[in-house]
C-alpha cells in the first residue's frame, strides 16, 4: 500500500513524504504540485561512482519520472527518462534495462551483441533483448 503523507517537520510547507506498506521512504518527499500517480512502477536509489550522495528516484502508475537532484535529499521532482537513465549510468547497463522496463520503453541491442555478430552469430527472428 502506497500513501503520501503531508512532510510538517517545518511546519506546513507543501511537501510530502512517500509511505510504502505502513513505513516511510528515507528521503522520498514530494512537492504538492508534483506528486506522483499511485502505485508506484518503482522507486529506489543509484549509486555513483567516486560520490557519496545518491539520486533517489520514482517511476509513477503514468509511467513519469521523479528524481532528486542528488544534492542531500532535496525532493523528488519531475524529470525527464533520459535523465534518469543518464543517472543510472554507473549502475550498468542491467540497471539502465531494468528502468527501462519500468518507463516501457523498447530495450535496447546489449553492448555485446555487435561483436558477436562480427563472429558470425545471428539471434532466432523472435528475439526479444531483456
Amino acid at each position: 500500500m502506497y500513501e503520501l503523507i503531508p512532510e510538517t517537520t517545518y511546519g506546513n510547507n507543501g511537501y510530502y513524504r512517500l509511505k510504502v506498506e505502513g513505513r516511510f521512504l528515507t528521503g522520498h518527499t514530494f512537492h504538492k504540485d508534483q506528486l506522483p500517480k499511485l502505485p508506484l512502477r518503482g522507486y529506489g536509489e543509484l549509486r555513483h561512482n567516486g560520490w557519496d550522495i545518491s539520486t533517489e528516484w520514482a517511476i509513477d502508475a503514468d509511467g513519469n519520472v521523479f528524481a532528486d537532484n542528488g544534492a542531500h535529499g532535496g525532493p523528488l521532482a519531475l524529470r525527464t527518462p533520459e535523465y534518469l537513465l543518464a543517472e543510472a549510468e554507473d549502475e550498468g547497463e542491467s540497471k539502465q534495462n531494468e528502468l527501462r522496463k519500468l518507463l516501457g520503453l523498447e530495450i535496447p541491442e546489449p553492448s555485446w551483441a555487435a561483436k558477436a555478430r562480427e563472429a558470425g552469430w545471428t539471434p532466432p527472428a523472435d528475439w526479444k533483448w531483456s
